[in-house]
């Protein structure tokens, strides 16, 4: 069957259209061989003059056969046209239910204008958005069953969030049933996507269907999808929300009206269509502003219910616990004689044992705890954290857990990479968990050591090509600006870094010449580097800690071999004393504490010259108390040059040599369920990287 468009055939005669079986004869110049006896015609934008014929009979109140009563307002209309756009109307009109027949139908609970506004759209698909009509627009797409509108409706609440109506919102949402809103309104409150998003508004991006694959195809946030940096050009192109949400975009609006065309038919044969929506999927950046939500009048009007979702949330964006328990007693004293039955029940929710203890020692006389038997209970609970740190282990909990934006920013600094160093620092956001660059090195340093004091990164020796180095850098992250500092007494590389009660260790490695068992301290009010008591044996590539008061040196090499044996300096006394040794002999190893333990991970068991050297997955974890040495679980792959550091209640293994590669992999250890978990890659591959995490960096929106 040949497809031709009405226009494009030219006759000398109108009348003598053949259709198959007609009886009409032919142009005396038609060949009836060379004719198909069959053809079909289409009137193009047929259905778009039939829907504006409609629309000036609804003008002239012609044809009309139901009247629509809302309030004070009667509005005429068309059933087949109601019927075409609304599956409410549709079931209405269709059934056998009283109003199928009525000439004048009652609408209860609906806004007038609302109303009108959509019987006007299903005539002409046009409708325009206004912040003070919005909700009455979208209780009536809702109640009338209008998908399209009420997306529409969703999207434009979407771009009005800010922290004075986002709680607002996200009720509204709720009792309409839009999930999709009150999704977005509540991650607008709890959720912050921060490194290379600017902005602090919500976007709303329409895409079509091959669009969106490409922009969603990865939910673990680990490539460039996370940027979002989706140009306003073809927002207005494809989503046609422009002047103030008005739907003006012809194309679009023509399959909107072909759409309802073909539900007239299906109308007109007894049966409604039901219409699926259409592959637009919103993609939005929802920007953490608890801080400023609480400081809203409408946080202090939250109920209860509401209220416990917000402190429940470990995504909430705060920079301590101590941040939502001021929040908890603020929302309780606006209406106390009321709210103090909810008090039990909300407190539960804040992470009680990680507020300082000198709060909770004033939470336990305070008059609104000091009667109630159950937020005694937690407060004890607390105390007991604080009190009997080495049975921590067993006290673990959802209370005990810290929220993600408390937990601090991991940095990775500097490491061997494919370009023989990497300068470069990437930090790494749990929330998000998402790695960006965060700074540049002045120069290329390897087998270097970082500590970090008042939020700020000391970078201290390592080595420059065959050049060994004593020099001290600090790194601001916050004003990306370096300061030099005065240099050790020795140059070191393989050194281990850390801080102990307020100055800086550097412990070992190599001076170029031999291996070190010298130890260097730096004191940041003197700002002056002195000599301490020196190590047992001398180690470099050797992994060092702080636990319980104490500086732990853990294996390395010390010329001949690596090392099994650990031992740690006590800095009231200013000795050394020999530990338990590892199960297993490491160099380059990597080592952090955990809940009273300290571990150590990966590494290598000899010397690269050695041809039975092996790169190690081994984890060990060492008990003070008992002096014990215990196998957990093992890495994914071995890492050699393994940084390793707590950031929350978890160990992070970054990047590290495989024997073949420099990794930019990162896994996390959850010492609760002994596993380990694959985390965002770095963006570079990086071994010898010296990790560390900065508490507060913090970073508000408000």
């Amino acid at each position: 069957m040949e497809k031709v468009h009405l226009e494009s055939v030219q006759f000398t005669d109108c009348r003598v259209l053949r259709l198959s079986g007609a009886s009409h004869s032919l142009p005396p110049h038609c060949d009836m061989d060379s004719c198909s006896s069959e053809e079909f015609y289409q009137a193009v934008h047929h259905a778009e003059q039939t829907f504006r014929k409609m629309e000036s009979y609804l003008k002239q109140q012609q044809l009309c056969d139901v009247i629509l009563i809302a309030g004070d307002r009667k509005i005429p209309a068309h059933r087949l046209v109601l019927s075409s756009v609304s599956d409410y109307f549709a079931a209405m009109f269709t059934s056998d239910v009283c109003e199928a027949k009525q000439e004048e139908i009652k609408m209860e609970g609906i806004d007038p204008n609302a109303l009108w506004d959509l019987v006007q759209f299903a005539y002409t698909g046009c409708l325009e958005l206004k912040e003070d009509t919005i909700e009455n627009l979208l209780a009536a797409a809702c109640l009338l069953q209008l998908p399209q509108v009420v997306e529409v409706c969703c999207h434009f609440l979407m771009k009005l969030l800010h922290p004075s109506n986002c709680l607002g919102i996200r009720a509204f949402a709720d009792a309409q049933g839009c999930t999709e809103l009150m999704k977005v309104a509540h991650n607008y409150t709890m959720w912050d996507c921060r490194g290379e998003l600017e902005a602090r508004k919500v976007k709303i991006i329409g895409l079509s269907t091959e669009i969106v694959k490409i922009f969603s195809s990865d939910e673990g946030h680990n490539n460039l999808t996370q940027r979002y940096h989706l140009e306003e050009e073809w927002l207005g192109s494809c989503s046609a929300e422009k002047n103030r949400g008005r739907l003006v975009n012809s194309q679009l609006n023509m399959i909107r009206v072909v759409e309802r065309a073909s539900v007239i038919l299906a109308c007109i044969s007894s049966s409604v269509v039901s219409r699926t929506r259409a592959g637009i999927v919103p993609l939005y950046s929802a920007l953490e502003n608890i801080m400023e939500v609480i400081r809203n009048q409408e946080f202090l009007l939250l109920p209860a219910e509401e209220l416990h979702k917000l402190l429940a949330s470990d995504d909430v964006n705060v920079p301590d616990e101590e941040t939502i328990f001021h929040a908890l007693m603020m929302w309780v004293k606006y209406d106390m004689q009321r709210r103090c039955n909810d008090l039990s029940m909300l407190l539960a929710y804040i992470r009680l044992p990680l507020l300082p203890p000198q709060i909770l020692a004033d939470l336990e006389n305070h008059a609104l705890f000091k009667n109630d038997l159950e937020c005694q209970k937690l407060i004890l609970e607390a105390m007991k954290y604080h009190l009997l740190p080495e049975r921590r282990t067993l006290m673990q909990s959802p209370r005990t857990k810290p929220r993600k934006s408390t937990v601090g920013t991991l940095y990775a600094v500097g490491g061997m990479d494919n370009n023989k160093g990497a300068t470069t620092i990437e930090k790494y956001d749990l929330r998000t968990n998402i790695w960006i660059q965060a700074g540049v090195m002045n120069g290329r340093r390897l087998q270097f050591g970082v500590a970090v004091i008042d939020d700020k990164l000391f970078v201290i020796g390592g080595r420059d090509g065959l050049k060994t180095l004593n020099t001290v850098e600090c790194y601001n992250p916050k004003t990306k600006a370096w300061t030099v500092l005065p240099p050790m007494s020795t140059h070191r590389h393989g050194l281990g870094v850390t801080v102990l009660e307020g100055p800086i260790y550097a412990v070992g490695g190599h001076d170029g010449w031999s291996y070190l068992n010298t130890v260097e301290r730096w004191d940041p009010q003197s700002q002056q580097w002195t000599f301490v008591a020196s190590m047992s044996i001398a180690r470099s590539t050797v992994g060092v800690a702080a636990l319980n008061g104490k500086l732990y040196s853990v294996g390395g090499r010390d010329g001949s071999s690596c090392l099994s044996s650990m031992e740690y300096y006590d800095p009231h006394t200013n000795k050394w004393n020999m530990c338990a040794p590892m199960c297993k002999r490491r160099g380059g190893v990597g080592v952090a504490t955990c809940d009273g333990f300290l571990y150590a991970v990966g590494g290598h068991d000899a010397p690269a010259s050695n041809h039975c050297s092996r790169l190690l997955d081994y984890v060990e974890r060492y008990d003070p108390k008992t002096d014990t040495w215990t196998m957990v679980a093992p890495l994914s792959m071995p890492r050699d040059a393994v940084g390793v550091c707590l950031l929350g209640d978890k160990l992070y293994a970054v990047g590290g040599y495989d024997g073949q590669s420099y990794l930019n992999t990162m896994e996390a250890y959850d010492p609760q369920t002994n596993e380990w978990t694959q985390m965002a890659s770095l963006n570079i591959g990086r071994a010898g990287a010296c990790v560390v995490v900065i508490k507060h960096d913090f970073v508000s929106t408000a």
